[in-house]
């Protein structure tokens, strides 16, 4: 299983439609486990179809999927992981909000950005 994952990894790297393919029907898969895969495969692509597949796994109904989406998307410069990150841990209940905070130590996320997201959040509303 870990060689298929990364042979389908390095498909992806290279642009290959076979390792999209791959990703695609982990990232769509009802299994957690199998998404969570899914994104280990795009994590740190910088394609289009890969961070709107990741901004997509923010609304997962699992907590993991959607955190590991969060951490790929701030990986790969997308702005939408951090300001997902920082607005989640602001509203969650206590036991959520310290995995959240994990995830939010794990991307370097300093606090006075945090504070300009959260900012930012508000005046959007």
């Amino acid at each position: 299983e870990t060689t298929r994952l990364a042979a389908a990894r390095s498909l992806c790297m290279l642009g290959r439609p076979e390792g999209r393919a791959a990703a695609e029907k982990l990232l769509g898969s009802a299994e957690r486990t199998e998404r969570r895969d899914g994104i280990r495969l795009i994590e740190g692509l910088r394609q289009t179809w890969a961070t709107a597949a990741l901004a997509k796994l923010l609304g997962d109904p699992e907590r993991p999927v959607q955190l590991a989406a969060a951490v790929a998307l701030a990986r790969a410069g997308d702005g939408r992981g951090p300001q997902w990150l920082a607005v989640t841990a602001e509203q969650a209940d206590p036991e959520a909000r310290l995995q959240l905070e994990g995830a939010i130590e794990q991307i370097g996320l300093t606090p006075a950005d945090r504070k300009k997201i959260l900012a930012a959040s508000k005046a959007a509303k």
